[in-house]
């Protein structure tokens, strides 16, 4: 699945290979991710 961030989106914290939780809203075609962190 393909996301778009959104400008509020904070990704600097999240690293390769990371587990994540996320937040994403659906705009038509666009799957817009609104918040991530790494989960434990």
């Amino acid at each position: 699945m393909r996301f778009t961030i959104t400008p509020q989106t904070k990704m600097s914290e999240i690293k390769t290979g990371d587990k994540v939780a996320f937040n994403f809203v659906q705009q038509g075609n666009l799957s817009l991710l609104q918040d991530i962190k790494v989960s434990q």
